[in-house]
């Protein structure tokens, strides 16, 4: 979704918020600075989208290192996420924030200490083959997991040879031991159940 396309966000959030109270109860206990009162319009008009965002992955982040939600919001825990998304500037589309995402999701697996694959953080080999690509694209964190599997099985050099000789992401892919194929369809399977996304692998047209 792209949230520069809706006509009003402020409405949309706060009917998101209204329809799921647990999420909701959270917000309001992580904005108590802005309003005392459990005023969910008045809060989303001061701190709009990005406040949210920002509030909300805080929070999470917060229970992820210690098991228990704050009474307060420590928007510096987030200061790493933001300090990372100018890594991406080039390549994502505006309005649909899955860098956030992303970036969200690393540092969420980095305090859970999980040993996935995809839990190997921003790394610069991928990046620079994102360059390559001289391309915008709104799924960003579906690419960037793809390519960062890539440059493991075949090299970064090797990888970067290839596609700067033209080869289509159908050979790359097919190129792979079935093996590899199956663990990066398992990490892609568990970073969208994590996020709660099948988008991805569901977008069928009928």
């Amino acid at each position: 979704m792209n949230i520069n396309n809706l006509p009003n966000i402020n409405n949309f959030i706060t009917e998101y918020l209204y329809y799921n109270p647990g999420f909701s109860g959270l917000f309001l206990r992580v904005t108590k600075d802005i309003d005392s009162h459990p005023n969910i319009e008045k809060i989303i008009k001061s701190i709009g989208f990005s406040g949210l965002r920002e509030r909300m992955m805080a929070c999470y982040l917060t229970y992820a290192s210690n098991n228990k939600y704050p009474d307060h919001t420590n928007l510096s825990i987030v200061r790493g996420i933001e300090k990372n998304l100018e890594k991406f500037q080039n390549f994502s589309v505006d309005g649909h924030h899955r860098d956030y995402l992303l970036l969200f999701y690393f540092e969420m697996a980095r305090y859970k200490s999980e040993k996935n694959h995809i839990y190997s953080g921003i790394l610069p080999e991928v990046i620079d083959i994102l360059k390559l690509m001289k391309v915008r694209t709104p799924y960003i964190d579906w690419i960037y997991i793809i390519i960062d599997h890539f440059v493991e099985y075949y090299g970064f050099n090797k990888l970067k040879d290839k596609i700067n000789d033209g080869i289509k992401f159908n050979e790359l892919w097919g190129d792979l031991t079935d093996r590899n194929r199956d663990e990066i369809i398992r990490n892609l399977l568990s970073y969208g159940f994590s996020i709660s996304d099948t988008d991805f692998f569901c977008s069928l047209e009928i």
